[in-house]
């Protein structure tokens, strides 16, 4: 995970680090923090981080509201966490669909309360990864509907109708996946488990309507695969 904070105020900075710090610590997570001074050095870096402690007032003039509304613009999938030292901001901060807001200094104990639901939050829906050899944006996994080997290659079948051509086997990605909810329904497909709307005798039906073939070599572990992820 890569954590961003944006704060030109050096002690303030300091802090942030060691609630950040203690609290992966805690849960084992690995990380790195990365220190933003400006709007510009941000902009830069946005789509690296997975998390954005972003400082409402900035000692250049730079207003986090508007960097935030920029973010949003751009697109950028980082979660955004806002500190101040002024609880007057704070319906702004909803203006950016901040994830939190933190009044300075902030308090050890409800830091680690709420960045819990954050970071559960994250691994839900945002957790991902970059590779430059398939796109130079971070691919969130829950975004994947399936996998797809065709031609030598495989392509990574994205909810927004994107295909991510990539230079891995299909055996890559059933290794990389297999903790995210993935199961094999065919020689050829490995598909989000999540997106799967229902099962017929031959195909495995997609909530977006596509059919993909179901093998009998694969069918038992599939629909056991299907039904835990529902809880049955």
């Amino acid at each position: 995970m890569k954590i961003g904070i944006c704060d030109d105020n050096e002690s303030e900075v300091r802090h942030t680090e060691e609630l950040i710090n203690n609290l992966m610590n805690e849960h084992k997570i690995e990380y790195t923090i990365c220190e933003i001074k400006n709007a510009q050095d941000l902009f830069g870096k946005c789509n690296e981080l997975d998390i954005l402690f972003l400082d409402i007032e900035l000692a250049s003039d730079e207003n986090g509201i508007e960097i935030g509304m920029e973010l949003k613009k751009r697109k950028a999938s980082c979660k955004i966490i806002i500190t101040s030292k002024y609880q007057k901001y704070l319906i702004e901060g909803y203006k950016i669909r901040a994830e939190r807001y933190f009044i300075k200094p902030i308090n050890p104990i409800e830091f680690s309360i709420e960045m819990k639901s954050v970071l559960q939050d994250y691994y839900r829906t945002e957790f991902g990864f970059i590779d430059p050899k398939i796109s130079n944006r971070k691919i969130k996994i829950q975004s994947i509907i399936y996998v797809e080997f065709d031609e030598r290659h495989t392509y990574l079948v994205m909810e927004n109708q994107r295909k991510l051509k990539t230079p891995y086997s299909l055996k890559y990605w059933i290794e990389m996946f297999k903790d995210y909810g993935f199961a094999q329904c065919y020689k050829s497909y490995y598909v989000n488990l999540k997106y799967v709307n229902y099962i017929d005798k031959i195909d495995v039906v997609l909530t977006n309507g596509v059919k993909i073939p179901l093998s009998r070599n694969y069918k038992k572990s599939f629909k056991k695969g299907y039904l835990e992820s529902l809880g049955i």
